[in-house]
């Protein structure tokens, strides 16, 4: 079993399982079938760039969290899933000043006088 495709089918269970799917469920949100997406899970088939992109639209995570190894066992993945769903219904013009804004803040130290 080829190692790469074993943790993009591990990503895309952990995300699958986060979400509190089954894979029926998120196999019919994709619009793929769910024997697939079992076989894929497990390793032993790999996903195409557009099954991804469903599957990711499917679960609201991005591509990255599916594809990077270790991505999703990195703690900080269900925020930036989350972040991501958020900033995905604002303009550009809204985007470039949330960054700018998280950018101010960091530089003036206001995230780590909220850590404590």
């Amino acid at each position: 079993m080829n190692a790469k495709l074993r943790y993009v089918g591990e990503n895309v269970r952990r995300a699958r399982l986060n979400k509190g799917l089954t894979i029926e469920q998120l196999a019919e949100l994709a619009e793929i079938s769910d024997s697939f997406l079992g076989v894929a899970e497990r390793g032993s088939s790999g996903f195409s760039i557009e099954t991804i992109v469903k599957i990711s639209k499917a679960l609201n995570v991005t591509t990255d969290s599916l594809l990077i190894e270790g991505e999703q066992s990195n703690e900080m993945s269900p925020k930036i899933d989350t972040l991501a769903a958020v900033l995905s219904h604002c303009s550009d013009k809204e985007i470039d000043f949330i960054i700018e804004y998280v950018k101010l803040c960091k530089k003036s130290g206001l995230f780590s006088a909220a850590r404590t």
